[in-house]
């Protein structure tokens, strides 16, 4: 079983350095998500309340189902705010826990790197696909290296983006989840790292060369 999440928020919870990077966009967050979400139980509950019980749900069951969609909503709206404005900081936190675990060359690629595209959406999230956008960015992986890393480690993959999806719609404390399992997607990049190097030591030290010679 994947325990990178776990992990992730451990290593968050370990080192300030970690929390000093993320406290201005934790709060910007949560204000992002109160407010839709009251924002949302002012305006958009009650026609939607009115329109199932319209469609024949019973009075009760209707108003419960339109604070459930609201805060729904309230959730999609986050996410796409954290998309748009976020990834900046994730990438930052990722960089950091990479240079703290050892992987100090991986991350100076991405000067030689910085023209990837990030090619998946958010509807890979469940497979965690998008928590490792930034690390196919250093390692440069076209999108069928992707898939064959991917496909090689799929259950862990299933497994880590559930319990980070998961976490993430806890309300309140959504966004320090969010840092925490990028946290817990740097540790598990420096597995699959540290597997890699163990299995191709050879090509490990070359890539390595290599990347000293670019920075030369």
């Amino acid at each position: 079983m994947s325990t990178y999440v776990a992990q992730g928020l451990a290593y968050f919870l370990a080192h300030p350095e970690l929390w000093r990077m993320t406290i201005c966009p934790v709060l910007l967050t949560v204000v992002v998500g109160m407010t839709t979400v009251i924002v949302l139980l002012a305006a958009a509950m009650p026609p939607q309340e009115q329109a199932l019980y319209d469609a024949g749900v019973p009075e009760g069951l209707a108003w419960v189902l339109a604070i459930m969609l609201c805060l729904v909503e309230s959730f999609v709206i986050v996410m796409i705010y954290s998309l748009i404005c976020l990834a900046c900081y994730q990438d930052k936190v990722f960089e950091f826990v990479m240079r703290k675990q050892g992987h100090e060359e991986l991350v100076d690629n991405k000067r030689r790197h910085a023209s990837c595209i990030r090619i998946c959406t958010s509807c890979c999230r469940i497979v965690a696909w998008e928590y490792h956008f930034f690390y196919f960015e250093l390692k440069n992986l076209t999108f069928e290296q992707q898939q064959a890393l991917i496909n090689d480690r799929g259950l862990q993959y299933t497994l880590f983006g559930m319990q980070a999806l998961l976490l993430e719609m806890v309300p309140g404390i959504g966004a320090v989840f969010m840092f925490a399992n990028t946290v817990g997607a740097a540790l598990f990049a420096s597995s699959i790292e540290r597997e890699e190097a163990a299995k191709h030591p050879n090509a490990h030290q070359q890539e390595e060369s290599e990347s000293y010679r670019s920075l030369a």
